[in-house]
């Protein structure tokens, strides 16, 4: 995956919490713009559980229609799933499984983030645990 971009947004939770807020629903996450380790300028959508809700509602018959299988298996490349797994992808039928696998590619190329300091909460956790 991606470096964690250094944005000052990021790492204020009080303004991250209000960028969120503002989004009423649309094609269009919030995000804010800020440079990468490699000094590059980057995007990065923020998304919470409340506008993730909103956006996945208002979308959802765009997701989970029957999907076109070359766009769907290239999406699951693009996400750095192996042949075999973007090749079942693009045979899914009902949305449950559509979801659940997406969600599982998601995850699996590290999209999907904790916030900073929740990452750094979560790794003194399991440090304890050593």
């Amino acid at each position: 995956g991606c470096a964690i971009p250094t944005c000052p947004e990021m790492n204020d939770y009080v303004n991250l919490t209000r960028l969120l807020r503002k989004y009423r629903g649309g094609d269009t996450l919030p995000s804010v713009t800020c440079q990468d380790a490699n000094g590059e300028t980057v995007k990065v959508i923020l998304s919470g559980s409340y506008a993730t809700r909103i956006y996945f509602r208002e979308h959802e018959g765009l997701f989970t229609k029957q999907l076109i299988i070359p766009q769907a298996k290239q999406w699951a490349l693009n996400l750095g799933s192996s042949e075999e797994e973007a090749e079942t992808f693009s045979q899914l039928h009902s949305p449950r499984e559509i979801w659940d696998y997406a969600t599982a590619l998601m995850n699996k190329s590290g999209i999907l983030r904790f916030q900073p300091w929740v990452a750094r909460d979560v790794e003194m956790f399991v440090k304890t645990y050593d």
